[in-house]
């Protein structure tokens, strides 16, 4: 009985210290994972970090590029403005200068030397009135009224004239030439057609046929200085700057015909 009571006693004491070993292997089993779980989180925030700063140098670089090449393209396009805007205000000028003798002759209303039907009058008045709107630049209003007038009077030179001019300034050069065209059609003397007519070519970019305008209207005008600068400046652009110069010469021998007395031609002929 007292050996059972020693084998039971032993038991025991074996059960607590396996007890006691699974406790403190435990203790330590379970701080050895808080340590190593706190490892793995400093190891892992380090190499956030270092990732971190990594694709922050990357994109501060990246930004930088962009930035200088912006800066780049925006002075590029700086320049190009610049640039564009000089060739404006030289445009702009030319088109000034031009203005003394490249200017359309408009036809005024004139008083019938015979009798004049009430469709001719009302005609008239329409044209009246159409030049007034041209002259407020309101283009459509006065090609209105010239189409007006032509419904009133269908062979009235002056109302297709003037329309075509207005069809002229609204950048329609090929409904403008149909008009100078049907006026010469009426009157194939009508001088300021054929100039006005040349105009319309030489916008369009047609300087052959602007040349045989001017040809015509120097013909039935002799005196015609505006026809004859406008024949030099057509063969400067055609690249023949020694015809040009020969009548840009002619015309300012009628510098009594040109508003400015022939003194932009002159310019020209020293710039060629």
């Amino acid at each position: 009985m007292e050996d059972y009571r020693i084998i039971l006693d032993v038991l025991i004491v074996s059960i607590a210290l396996v007890t006691l070993l699974v406790i403190v292997g435990g203790f330590y089993f379970w701080r050895d994972r808080q340590t190593m779980r706190k490892e793995i989180t400093e190891d892992a925030k380090k190499t956030v970090e270092k990732d971190a700063k990594k694709v922050m140098d990357e994109a501060r670089k990246e930004l930088g590029q962009y930035a200088q090449k912006l800066k780049e393209e925006m002075e590029k396009e700086i320049r190009k403005v610049k640039v564009r805007r000089k060739e404006a205000e030289k445009l702009t000028e030319e088109m000034r200068e031009l203005a003394s003798v490249n200017k359309a002759v408009l036809a005024e209303p004139t008083q019938p030397s015979g009798v004049e039907t009430d469709k001719e009058k009302e005609a008239r008045d329409l044209l009246e009135k159409g030049n007034e709107f041209y002259e407020k630049e309101d283009f459509d209003t006065a090609i209105y009224n010239y189409t007006k007038a032509i419904d009133k009077n269908p062979s009235y030179t002056a109302a297709f004239n003037n329309r075509g001019i207005a069809y002229d300034d609204k950048g329609d050069y090929d409904t403008a030439i149909r008009d100078y065209t049907k006026t010469i059609e009426l009157d194939p003397n009508y001088t300021a057609a054929f100039y006005n007519r040349g105009i319309a070519y030489k916008n369009k970019g047609d300087y052959d046929a602007a040349i045989r305008d001017y040809t015509k209207a120097i013909e039935l005008d002799p005196n015609d200085a505006g026809a004859m600068a406008n024949m030099g400046i057509a063969y400067k652009k055609k690249g023949d700057k020694e015809k040009a110069r020969i009548w840009y010469k002619k015309a300012i021998e009628k510098k009594e015909y040109l508003p400015d007395g022939g003194e932009k031609i002159r310019q020209w002929l020293k710039e060629l």
